[in-house]
Parts: structure tokens; C-alpha cells; sequence
């Protein structure tokens, strides 16, 4: 009796063994791919494979060789990055190189680049009522660095990204919506139905997750309340009227936003 319980069990716990498919281990090589014009990919990353997320492999530079299973999913997340943190996932298939795109700003931000190479201030002509001279990118500076920007865009949304350079881990602080003009104002009204998701796509089998956008608690807000900024109009810009934050108007050389 007890022999035929032996040989009972023993088959019992080799047949699951059977059946299992044993994964191909696999080794690629990655490299970071910023889609940000102009911005140094001068951050570091954590790289790992989602089922396992104790091994890490750090990267203090754009590429390096990783090792993982044919089918594991693998995670690429920053360490500290400015404005808004990010993870990348994409499944490992081949042993081609995968060359993983990232971006801090959300997809739909575009010429945010403010370095001096890239921009130059522009002006606006007050003496005009129309629209037309208002639309592109504004940038408040500190000691010659943006700490704020906003974008009028010739649809009649906007998109205001402030506390750039955080240092609270959470992100920025982001808000989206339409604009019009009254008089001499510009009044920018905040839709919380216009945020975007914090999962975006942009390459195919590739995800990037912001991790942590403070824009969540900025369009829970405006969901709860009217969300205004106005602003005053002057030849080099705006001027928040509320924020007392000064804007000035700059021209990106390449987009001519």
C-alpha cells in the first residue's frame, strides 16, 4: 500500500514538471532613446524584468547589455527626473537591440526645449486685437532658468507646466484647457476632461507610465472648481495677473513656436 502511495505522488509531481515549458534565456542590448530636443539623457535608470523586481541593473549611461527570459516583460524606470518621472515597459522578443524611448514631457508638449541655442525671445504687438499674435511658447525664468511655462496653441487650448525643477519627487504641476481673449486679457480656463492619461504610447510595443504626475491632484482641482489664470498682455509677454509671474515670449528657432 505504501509503495503504490510512493509511486502515486511521484507521478503526481512529475507530470506538472512536464508540462512546463522551460524560457529561452535571451541577452539585447538597450539604448535610451530621449525624445526630448536638446536635453541630455544625463539620468539614471533602473532596468528589470517586471517578474522580479529586487534584480536591478542600474544605468549611469544611455546603453548597456541585459539579460532577462524570451517573453519577460521589461521595466525601465528614472531615478530623478525633472518635470515629471517616468517607467517604460516593452516585452523582450528578440535579441535585436531595443532602443527605448523616453520623454518627461506629456505627449501632446511640443518645442519645450528652452536651452539658448534653441530659442529666442519674441514680441508681441499689443496694438493688435486679434488672436494670432498670442499663440506659441511663454517661459518664466529664475537666475536665467524656467521655472514655468505655458503654450497657446492655435486651437485655443493651452498647456501650463509649473515647478519645473521639483525636487518633491511628485512632479510639476500641470494643467490644460482653452483660452480666449477679453479686452487686454487673456483668460485660461482649466478642463479637467483635457489632462492626459499618465500612460502614454508613442512607439509600437513600447508604454511609458508617469509615475507620480502631480497633474492628477491639479485635475482633481479643476474638477472641483473653476481653475482660471489671466493674464496681461505686453510687448515682451504676459503677466499673470494673479501669480504676479512675469512671461516672456520666446521663439523656438527649429518649430517657430
Amino acid at each position: 500500500m505504501k509503495k503504490s502511495l510512493y509511486i502515486v505522488l511521484t507521478v503526481f509531481c512529475i507530470l506538472p514538471m512536464k508540462g512546463q515549458e522551460l524560457k529561452e534565456p535571451i541577452t539585447f542590448d538597450v539604448e535610451i532613446v530621449n525624445d526630448v530636443e536638446g536635453e541630455d539623457i544625463g539620468y539614471v535608470h533602473n532596468l528589470y524584468c517586471k517578474n522580479s523586481p529586487q534584480v536591478k541593473v542600474t544605468m549611469d549611461s544611455k546603453s548597456v547589455s541585459f539579460g532577462c527570459n524570451r517573453g519577460d516583460t521589461v521595466v525601465l524606470e528614472v531615478m530623478e527626473v525633472a518635470p515629471f518621472r517616468y517607467r517604460v515597459e516593452f516585452v523582450a522578443t528578440d535579441t535585436t537591440k531595443k532602443y527605448i524611448h523616453v520623454w518627461t514631457y506629456p505627449n501632446s508638449c511640443k518645442g519645450w526645449d528652452l536651452s539658448a541655442d534653441n530659442h529666442a525671445a519674441a514680441l508681441i504687438n499689443v496694438s493688435k486685437s486679434g488672436t494670432d499674435c498670442l499663440t506659441g511658447t511663454y517661459a518664466a525664468y529664475e537666475d536665467d532658468v524656467p521655472h514655468t511655462m505655458m503654450q497657446l496653441k492655435p486651437d485655443g487650448t493651452f498647456e501650463y507646466i509649473g515647478n519645473i525643477f521639483n525636487l518633491d519627487r511628485e512632479g510639476g504641476d500641470y494643467y490644460t484647457g482653452r483660452w480666449i481673449l477679453k479686452g487686454d486679457t487673456l483668460v485660461c480656463k482649466v478642463l479637467a476632461d483635457a489632462f492626459p492619461e499618465t500612460k502614454q504610447c508613442r512607439y509600437l510595443g513600447q508604454t511609458l507610465y508617469f509615475v507620480y504626475p502631480a497633474w492628477e491632484e491639479n485635475k482633481r482641482e479643476a474638477a472641483e472648481r473653476d481653475l482660471i489664470f489671466e493674464f496681461v498682455k505686453h510687448n515682451a509677454g504676459l503677466k499673470d495677473i494673479n501669480r504676479k509671474i512675469q512671461f516672456e515670449k520666446v521663439r523656438h528657432k527649429a518649430s517657430g513656436l
